[in-house]
């Protein structure tokens, strides 16, 4: 989607950070104004079908009003500024690239994390597998070893047998 030269990444950075800087500012005068915190939490919902969307969204909001206050009302610059750095930054970002290059982008920066997450699914799942083809593998290393071991000491006391008869 490209409206008047501006993708789709520029134009939801450009809306957020307009969203973010009117939420400073509104939590600014509210303060000035000697008003409190408004309380959401009692907020009822009757259906028995949404009721932990209704409280994981009634979490959400009460969470997102006491940051607008807490960068509004208490004057945290750091977080209102970090917000707005991110919120520009992701728009320089979307500047240069459209939605799907991004979205591409983000799944090839995380594909060996989807392998990784599952190479560790088949190791717990074939954990006893795993284990007996471990022990398997550690007679066999231990039956070479002593076989080399055996072959190496033989000629090293071959040798010394040479020797001594040539010293003789």
């Amino acid at each position: 989607m490209q409206v008047y030269g501006f993708n789709l990444v520029t134009l939801a950075s450009y809306f957020a950070m307009f969203v973010v800087t009117v939420l400073y500012l509104w939590g600014t005068a509210h303060r000035l104004l000697g008003k409190g915190e408004p309380e959401i939490s009692r907020l009822e919902i009757s259906e028995r079908a949404v009721v932990e969307t209704a409280n994981m969204i009634r979490a959400w909001a009460d969470e997102c009003i006491r940051w607008m206050f807490r960068v509004g009302a208490e004057g945290d610059w750091l977080t209102f500024a970090g917000a707005v750095a991110a919120l520009w930054s992701t728009a320089m970002i979307g500047h240069y690239f459209d939605l799907l290059t991004l979205l591409y982008i983000c799944e090839m920066a995380t594909m060996p994390l989807n392998k990784a997450f599952y190479i560790v699914q088949l190791a717990v799942r074939y954990q006893e597998k795993i284990k007996g083809l471990k022990d398997e593998v550690m007679v066999r290393c231990r039956r070479l070893y002593e076989t080399g071991t055996r072959k190496v000491v033989g000629s090293k006391a071959g040798v010394e047998e040479k020797k001594d008869k040539k010293i003789e």
